[in-house]
This record gives C-alpha cells, structure tokens and sequence, in this order.
C-alpha cells in the first residue's frame, strides 16, 4: 500500500495479467475475502512500482 496526499493506492497483480496494477481504495466498492495465499514476489519494489503506475495519469 502507498499513500499519496490522502489517498491510499494498492499495488498488487491480476491473474492473466503479466503487467502491475493499482487499485485506488477509495473507488473499490466491494471485495471477499478469500483463503488462498501468495508467495510474495523476490523482485517486488514497492517504489519502483508506484512510479510507473499511480504516478502515471
């Protein structure tokens, strides 16, 4: 998760998709929660993410 100003984005990865993504909290009207897990990417950086995604518009 990443905040800019007020706002929370979440960065996370689709199943079908290659690519990242984020999801804004504020415009996520519903969710479920589900018991599987993940294995949490080697190569993850946060940063580096949120640079090339939320900044982007």
């Amino acid at each position: 998760m990443a905040q800019q100003g007020q706002r929370l984005y979440l960065a996370c990865h689709f199943d079908r998709y290659h690519n990242k993504r984020t999801l804004a909290i504020h415009r996520i009207e519903n969710t479920e929660i589900l018991t599987r897990t993940f294995d949490y990417p080697e190569n993850c950086n946060l940063k580096n993410t949120m640079q090339m995604t939320v900044w982007v518009w």
